[in-house]
């Protein structure tokens, strides 16, 4: 495990063989869906502190039948909840995590000022300082595991 600091303090930890045995059974909570369950083991995880005792979290799992679970925070009314996606590639969580950033700013540009608006804009801002960092952590690692230097 490769565990750092990155900017604002966040951790990055890229599991990329994970504490976790191949054939471990794991649960997500999914926003207005029931919770997810497979078998299978952490990629990446990076986590930041957002209030008191909650942390904004993304995650990306290997299942073992194919395909990559997504885990991610999402801010909604006033508190932080987790949401997870079934994608059939890495780049697939990439791309969504890109598309989770745009969707929070088009949301801000339709709220009002309020305690709630000014919320959500620490939210998308921790959230997309936490994307970059991931995504940098991500690249780097699997750079280094593939051997390819830059």
């Amino acid at each position: 495990m490769i565990s750092h600091y990155g900017l604002c303090g966040s951790l990055i930890e890229a599991q990329l063989k994970g504490p976790f045995p191949v054939d471990a059974l794991v649960t997500h909570r999914r926003q207005n869906l029931p919770p997810l369950r497979y078998k299978g083991r952490i990629v990446a995880r990076a986590r930041v502190a957002f209030v008191r005792t909650q942390s904004i979290v993304i995650e990306i799992w290997s299942r073992n039948r194919g395909g990559f679970v997504l885990v991610y925070s999402v801010f909604g009314s006033g508190k932080l909840e987790t949401d997870a996606l079934v994608l059939p590639s890495l780049e697939r969580c990439i791309t969504r995590l890109e598309t989770i950033c745009d969707r929070l700013e088009s949301q801000l540009q339709h709220s009002q000022m309020s305690i709630k608006y000014l919320s959500a804009l620490r939210f998308r801002q921790a959230f997309e300082i936490l994307v970059g960092e991931f995504l940098a952590s991500l690249i780097k690692d699997q750079t280094a595991q593939s051997g390819d230097g830059l």
